[in-house]
């Protein structure tokens, strides 16, 4: 144990010099906050209120620089703060923290006592960086000292960091390369190219962090550790409510256990139901930053959100519905609450969110193909795109199949499979993608 927390320990030093001190000194105030709820049950309040407003203090001018800045420089005619920056999985691991304490405060857990099996905890190196976010004790309760040598838990883990590669150099990483010029400068696609680039770009959000998900969990089964799904087929959904439950499980169900349970627990109207599911929705946004296109993504979700679970509740006594409705509701769900709202994610600047806007509604060149070059259609990044919508389908409509006949193979077979996957995955490499998960900006 004592060599993986020195390994986490190193790994984000390694990588985030300047500001480990940031996660060492969150770490030491969630530690002592949780050891103080354990003591001092009678003021359990005041110590979580003592622990929120300091990580506040630390959080924010951290997470939300930019806005942090702008109100220094506009209030107080202050601008010395311009070397701030988002430390690498700042938001990853202070939402740890917070699991930790309120978990304390909750009393669905006991403080923990041993320093180092917290401090790994909240360092562990495979979810530093992206997650996923896994509660206390799901964590404490896996390191148990074992010798026991479990080469399927092995292999299985290989095969996780296999997928994952997969995922973010074969798929994500030339999807990225099909639409980035386009949001540089919304004018260069028209109104149906826009429609196309956010299909690709929530497949690429998607391949991108579910295989950072994939290569963490793969990595902790190699330690023994195991980890629950944080992707389970999302695209397999059949109405938005069941999209978030598939998609970004770990923060979704942080979300939902953190913000919106004890929310709504405040009202006693139906009313509550759906106000508390919007608002934990723009708390989803702000996970991401402060920015408006964050805020609004959360707004546009919760707001689904809300309708899909009023209008399932209205219905749920009504026969089911034709084919042709079925098909016309599966697909402006996936339009216009999955794929359209996808360009909040991407759009780095409102400005260029509105840009976007002003070509979908000119409806004038709506058709025109001016940013999808027909003679590129035989570049790599044009041939991963069908590509990576067959494989999703395989994945939703036989990955069962796939797995269980898989797993019925022999050690080299399983190994062999694996090592051709690897290298078929930097075989497809491409150079002139950066190699940052997404995911380790927020």
């Amino acid at each position: 144990m004592r060599t993986l927390l020195y390994g986490s320990l190193l790994f984000y030093i390694y990588y985030e010099p300047l500001l480990t001190p940031v996660l060492i000194v969150i770490s030491a105030l969630a530690y002592i906050i949780g050891l103080l709820l354990g003591k001092f049950p009678g003021h359990k309040k005041a110590l979580l209120w003592v622990f929120f407003l300091t990580l506040l203090g630390l959080y924010y001018p951290l997470k939300y620089n930019d806005t942090f800045e702008s109100l220094l420089k506009n209030i107080f005619h202050f601008e010395g703060l311009r070397w701030l920056y988002l430390p690498l999985g700042l938001s990853f691991y202070s939402y740890k923290t917070m699991t930790y304490v309120l978990d304390i405060y909750y009393e669905r857990s006991l403080p923990q006592k041993s320093i180092e099996k917290y401090l790994l905890f909240v360092s562990y190196f495979p979810q530093i960086f992206c997650g996923p976010i896994m509660g206390p004790d799901e964590f404490f309760n896996q390191l148990k000292i074992t010798n026991d040598f479990n080469l399927d838990e092995i292999i299985d883990g290989l095969r996780l960091v296999a997928i994952g590669v997969f995922k973010k150099l074969v798929l994500a990483n030339n999807l990225f390369l099909f639409f980035q010029m386009a949001y540089l400068d919304p004018s260069l696609a028209s109104g149906i190219e826009w429609v196309i680039i956010s299909v690709i770009t929530r497949f690429y959000v998607y391949y991108d962090f579910s295989g950072y998900s994939d290569i963490s969990n793969g990595v902790s089964l190699l330690f023994g550790i195991k980890v629950k799904k944080n992707f389970d087929l999302p695209f397999k959904s059949k109405s938005i409510t069941e999209f978030w439950r598939r998609w970004h499980i770990s923060l979704s169900s942080w979300i939902r256990d953190y913000v919106y349970y004890p929310m709504v627990s405040k009202f006693s109207s139906y009313a509550g139901i759906y106000i508390s599911l919007v608002l934990s929705f723009i708390c989803l946004g702000l996970w991401h930053g402060d920015h408006i296109n964050y805020i609004l993504y959360g707004f546009i979700n919760g707001l689904a959100v809300a309708v899909s679970t009023y209008l399932a509740k209205k219905n749920r006594h009504k026969k089911a519905s034709s084919l042709v409705d079925v098909i016309l509701m599966r697909s402006g769900l996936y339009v216009f609450l999955i794929f359209l709202p996808s360009l909040l994610l991407m759009s780095h600047t409102t400005t260029t969110f509105y840009q976007i806007v002003n070509v979908l509604t000119d409806f004038s060149s709506w058709f025109q193909f001016k940013f999808i070059d027909m003679n590129a259609v035989i570049s790599l990044a044009y041939l991963v795109i069908p590509f990576a919508l067959l494989f999703e389908l395989i994945l939703i409509f036989y990955g069962d199949q796939l797995k269980a006949r898989y797993t019925s193979m022999g050690v080299k077979q399983r190994m062999t499979i694996l090592l051709l996957i690897i290298m078929l995955s930097f075989t497809f490499v491409s150079p002139d993608v950066n190699y940052r998960f997404l995911y380790q900006g927020f």
